[in-house]
């Protein structure tokens, strides 16, 4: 029993890694880069502005550098290096986190897809498996027959067609 497991535990790993890309891609956000630095499972919202865990785990030379001119005049950084602190920060900008996603997309096309099935599989039933529609019923002459022999019968005459008929003048009322 415990054998099974085991096996079953190393094949679902080996499948995972096998299958797995090289890159973490986040759902609602940027593709995460290979960096070891970069905590993979660091996730912010706007319902969460400080996340529980950092985003790097530890700093490079550079960024300690830039860490330290952070703490001196901000007008000495250049426009990358101010990104480059933010990110060190951050993963995602406020319009990235306030972006919606795409998924809505595949949804939609999941149910036209399946309303598309539906109206295949609904014609090919009519079409080739439901009888033809019987002669009663598409002939205008037997129709036209059928209605003259109820109104002779006065079937229907409180909501039928012999209630539309005015017998007295041979016309529809």
């Amino acid at each position: 029993m415990a054998l099974n497991v085991i096996r079953a535990n190393a094949l679902r790993m080996l499948l995972r890694r096998g299958f797995s890309t090289t890159q973490a891609v986040r759902e609602y956000g940027p593709a995460l880069t290979d960096d070891p630095n970069v905590n993979v499972e660091f996730y912010e919202s706007m319902i969460t502005p400080l996340p529980p865990q950092p985003r790097l785990w530890c700093t490079t030379p550079e960024l300690k550098a830039l860490k330290v001119k952070e703490k001196a005049d901000w007008k000495n950084l250049s426009e990358e290096e101010m990104k480059q602190l933010y990110d060190s920060y951050f993963s995602m900008t406020v319009a990235d986190m306030e972006r919606g996603s795409d998924l809505w997309k595949h949804a939609v096309g999941g149910v036209m897809m399946a309303l598309g099935l539906a109206l295949c599989i609904h014609l090919y039933i009519h079409l080739y498996i439901n009888p033809p529609y019987l002669h009663t019923v598409t002939d205008q002459e037997w129709v036209r027959a059928s209605v003259k022999k109820m109104l002779q019968q006065h079937q229907g005459h409180v909501t039928g067609y012999s209630s539309k008929w005015d017998y007295e003048n041979n016309r529809w009322k």
